[in-house]
């Protein structure tokens, strides 16, 4: 239901919650709070009035503990009022306590970047270039933000920037580490740039005539893995690790590991050949 007060604040109940709070486009600002409690009368009206200035993102849906005990119990609410932000189908931070204007302020304008985020995704599919675009110019104006970067960086080996997207990680790395999804675009381009210029059907013609030729073996293996044929390089690669362990068999390990990388995490190909390398190893 809704508040006079503005229509991007309004009051839930457990039956409309998920409706109210899940699957919109704005940033829902999800406020727990009670009656009785005066730390959630202080606060509210700072929430309001900063969801008020910022309506065309930001939605502030309001949950009454007492009225809304099914609302509260999906929070594992512990203490009020407690104060999450949402985006789309996921919570992506929150506070508990009352906070002054001006931290919440900070607060909601730390968010914006992640909502300004989750617009690209639609916008990638109409106009690649325009999203890569904004997505650069948000990168450029929040340099530490790891979603962002990850973000960036994946858009860029898709549209084929390599040497920006190689610019990009070699100013993460400084760091001394790598998100996980900034680690998984470095190895789709190190397989990327291994299979350039190579001719996979003259590879498999040497293979046939010189099966001896491990060398010959390995580039076949890159450029199947470059392809993303990701089964037939993995079975490559563990035929050179059984047959030629302590030279091309080691760079047939480092090819797999890399496939591994870029292979999701839950991939079958990666536990089975991951297990497969392992046993060839010991």
């Amino acid at each position: 239901m809704s508040d006079s007060l503005a229509p991007n604040v309004i009051s839930t109940s457990d039956p409309t919650f998920e409706t109210d709070v899940y699957g919109r486009s704005t940033l829902v600002i999800v406020d727990f709070w009670a009656s009785w409690c005066a730390p959630c009368r202080m606060l509210m009206p700072l929430l309001e009035k900063v969801a008020k200035e910022n309506s065309d993102w930001v939605m502030l849906v309001k949950v009454n503990t007492d009225e809304c005990p099914m609302a509260a119990g999906s929070f594992s609410i512990q203490g009020i009022p407690a104060v999450f932000a949402v985006l789309g189908n996921k919570v992506v931070d929150q506070f508990q306590g009352a906070l002054p204007e001006s931290q919440i302020r900070q607060w909601v304008a730390k968010l914006k970047p992640k909502w300004e985020l989750s617009q690209l995704d639609a916008l990638a599919l109409s106009s690649p270039t325009d999203s890569l675009q904004r997505l650069r110019e948000l990168a450029a104006s929040n340099p530490n933000d790891d979603e962002l970067n990850a973000k960036l960086a994946e858009q860029l080996f898709e549209l084929g920037h390599a040497d920006e997207v190689q610019q990009l990680i070699a100013r993460l790395e400084q760091r001394g580490f790598l998100e996980p999804a900034v680690a998984r675009v470095k190895a789709a381009l190190s397989l990327q740039q291994k299979a350039q210029c190579s001719d996979l059907d003259a590879l498999r013609q040497a293979v046939e005539k010189a099966p001896k030729d491990f060398q010959a073996r390995l580039k076949l293996a890159e450029a199947l893995a470059g392809g993303a044929s990701y089964v037939e390089a993995c079975e490559v690669c563990l035929q050179l690790v059984a047959e030629d362990r302590k030279a091309t068999g080691e760079k047939a390990r480092e090819l797999m590991i890399e496939m591994f990388r870029v292979l999701p995490d839950d991939s079958e190909i990666t536990s089975n050949y991951r297990r497969q390398l392992a046993l060839a190893l010991y």
